[in-house]
């Protein structure tokens, strides 16, 4: 890890949804699903995703942070459950990195003490449009 840190900068934003975290919930204080806000595959027969892509201040701003800093990598937590997902979750279809992308989830799940932690395919979980993950 040190050796992450000592050669990469590492991003942290403590709080997409600050005012969800303050009240116990997963929406913003517009009544809006976050992490169905972004443009990529976003629907409107999502589940409160607002009236657009991106027509919330958080996920304008996580964009707008995203286009000034060029990511090689993210990682997105959620509250609720103990596990990490990958790409995509709007379709079944795997990426061309799948396989990749599993031994990384893999990996990360070995070094993970939580009780219960499980990898999945986004989508093999439950199927989403307008997430941070398939957008990022």
């Amino acid at each position: 890890m040190s050796e992450l840190l000592e050669r990469d900068a590492v991003w942290v934003v403590p709080h997409v949804n600050p005012d969800g975290v303050a009240a116990f919930t997963r929406h913003n204080e517009n009544g809006i699903d976050l992490n169905r806000n972004y443009g990529y595959q976003w629907s409107p027969e999502e589940f409160r995703s607002g009236d657009a892509p991106f027509s919330e201040p958080e996920t304008r701003n996580i964009r707008s942070l995203a286009a000034w800093v060029p990511f090689a990598a993210g990682l997105s937590g959620h509250a609720g459950t103990t596990n990490i997902g990958w790409v995509w979750n709007y379709t079944t279809e795997r990426t061309p990195e799948d396989n990749l992308l599993e031994d990384m989830a893999d990996s990360y799940a070995e070094s993970c003490s939580q009780d219960g932690f499980y990898i999945t395919n986004g989508a093999d979980w439950y199927i989403t449009h307008g997430d941070t993950t398939d957008w990022s």
